[in-house]
This record gives structure tokens, sequence and C-alpha cells, in this order.
């Protein structure tokens, strides 16, 4: 997989936004040097990269996403899940009140045709 550019994202937000490496030493709550190595490495802790969506309110993740060649992953969430279950549950229903209407329906359409 080629490398992602992490590190060209977070200085064009930063140089866009006139955030500053002493900005994001101040707001992530690290020192200087630890900010400024942000700005300089090609890779990043995904959640340091989270704070920094965070600080700048710019969502880098989604950015990253969209670069990847992957479909979205589906989620196995519980209410979803219910959600799904209630609605299997109420079709079922609905198919059994249509094949009772469509048995009622085909008897008395015989017995129109037997008179």
């Amino acid at each position: 997989m080629k490398e992602l550019p992490v590190k060209a994202m977070v200085q064009r937000e930063a140089r866009k936004r006139k955030i500053r490496a002493a900005d994001v030493a101040k707001g992530l709550g690290i020192d200087y040097t630890s900010a400024r190595t942000l700005f300089l490495r090609p890779t990043m802790q995904v959640q340091r990269l989270a704070d920094l969506s965070e600080l700048f309110e710019y969502n880098f993740f989604r950015e990253l996403a969209q670069q990847l060649p992957y479909d979205a992953p589906y989620y196995n969430d519980e209410n979803e899940l219910n959600s799904a279950t209630d609605e299997i549950g109420k079709l079922k229903q609905r198919i059994f009140e249509l094949e009772i209407e469509n048995r009622t329906l085909k008897e008395a359409f015989q017995q129109a045709l037997a008179r």
C-alpha cells in the first residue's frame, strides 16, 4: 500500500488555519519540540491524529479514508440488529396476512366461476 500523506495533510491544514507548532503544543498539552516533531514525521499515531483533528476542527480520517480503495465497513451495531429483527418480524406478519388474503380471494374467485 502506498504511504498516506499524513504529514502533508497536517502541514496543509496548519498553514490554512494559521496554526503554529506553539499552538499545537498548547492545545495538546505537549512541549514545543514534540509539537514541532509532529509536523516533520511522515507517520503519526492514530490517537495523536484524532487529537489534531479535534484541535484543527478538521476530520483527517475522512480525508484518509477517501484515499483507500475499500468500501465502507459493515457495522454490526446492536441497535441496528434489533431494528432489523423488528423489521423482519413485521414483514413475516405482513406475509402471513397477504397469504390469508390471497387464499380468500382465490376461494371467492373459484366460487364466482362455479356459479
